[in-house]
């Protein structure tokens, strides 16, 4: 079963363009997110927030990617992004 998410950003600190600006996108995952971030909360190799940007990260890069695999700049990173999805995988399997 495919996830979707929508995922909302909004600019906190002052910059010279102005504050407050925001944006929202949704996107797919075969993955449960939430599910992911739980199983990795143990790890205490990095804090709450950046673990939560890592993942979601990935996750929307990867649905990037895989929604796009045809499109020359996406599927020239395609084969980088497996690699680091395996790497990542086995680093949080050996340090859950």
């Amino acid at each position: 079963m495919k996830h979707t998410y929508r995922v909302a950003l909004k600019e906190l600190a002052l910059s010279q363009k102005g504050a407050g600006r925001s944006l929202q996108f949704e996107f797919g995952s075969h993955d449960d997110v939430f599910a992911i971030l739980e199983r990795l909360s143990g790890n205490d190799a990095l804090d709450e927030d950046t673990r939560a940007a890592l993942i979601v990260g990935v996750k929307t890069l990867g649905s990037a990617l895989l929604s796009n695999p045809k499109s020359p700049e996406m599927s020239q990173l395609l084969p980088h992004f497996k690699g680091l999805m395996m790497e990542l995988k086995a680093v949080f399997t050996e340090n859950p």
